[in-house]
């Protein structure tokens, strides 16, 4: 049995082609594939790492904390340890590409800095906005949920 995000669902939803990055023999590649939704990209193929032109970059992430709100859920329904957490966020794609970047000498770890600090700038500047925004009417209450609004 495959376990797919329900994000794919809301991709097929939307009823626009998908360009799916994704290990061609897994799941959601099927399903990409028998619905004629899209086309189904290798991830790791290797014509773009050589610089015979584009590729596709898959960033396999997990999820360090729970669907909403600032706790890590170790015990509350995700079925994961501590040390299962922790190993995933030594293998997080954001810190290792950084790291990688710096070590080629794309930037330096003061650039580095400055961008995740403009980042935060940029969120906490969103948030704000947000909050003092009035609440939306409810008859906006469904607006972006479903298709209706993805055109």
């Amino acid at each position: 049995m495959a376990v797919l995000s329900g994000k794919v669902f809301a991709y097929l939803a939307a009823e626009r082609p998908i360009l799916a990055a994704v290990p061609p023999d897994g799941a959601a590649a099927a399903l990409v594939r028998d619905t004629g939704a899209g086309v189904v990209a290798a991830p790791d193929d290797g014509a773009a790492r050589r610089g015979e032109g584009p590729g596709y970059l898959e960033a396999v992430t997990y999820r360090w904390y729970g669907h909403v709100g600032p706790d890590e859920n170790i015990d509350v329904g995700l079925r994961r340890s501590a040390a299962e957490l922790a190993a995933w966020k030594l293998r997080d794609p954001v810190e290792r590409l950084g790291a990688a970047a710096i070590a080629r000498g794309d930037f330096t770890a003061g650039d580095l800095s400055a961008m995740q600090e403009r980042a935060v700038e940029t969120v906490d500047s969103a948030i704000a906005k947000a909050l003092s925004a009035p609440y939306p009417e409810t008859g906006a209450l469904f607006d972006y949920v479903y298709v209706n609004n993805a055109r």
